[in-house]
């Protein structure tokens, strides 16, 4: 879980900070920005959940209550997540398919 949760954490800060981009149309783009804030709030919760779950789990004495929370809030994090990764994911095939349909010669 941890290289899953960091390396998503790594891409979206990229993307946050500018250097990931996206060469799509303003309408895809328009439809695209509420879903990007909904991807990085998504990740940016279950980067913070994971933390807290580490700490949990250093030991010596251990309280399953909140590790169990903090799991089960990680899990709730990355349901939304693909959920929302789904939706770009067809918006931006839609893209592709527009693109791909307008350089067709004719």
């Amino acid at each position: 879980m941890r290289s899953f949760i960091e390396l998503t954490k790594a891409d979206v800060d990229e993307f946050v900070a500018g250097r990931r981009k996206l060469h799509i149309s303003e309408a895809t783009r328009a439809t695209l920005n509420p879903l990007s804030e909904q991807w990085v709030k998504y990740v940016d919760d279950a980067f913070s959940h994971f933390k807290i779950l580490q700490s949990l789990t250093v030991g010596p004495v251990f309280d399953n209550q909140f590790i169990g929370s903090a799991a089960m809030a990680i899990d709730d994090d990355l349901k939304q997540l693909g959920k929302t990764l789904k939706q770009v994911y067809r918006l931006l095939q839609k893209e592709g398919k527009d693109v791909r349909h307008r350089q067709k010669p004719s």
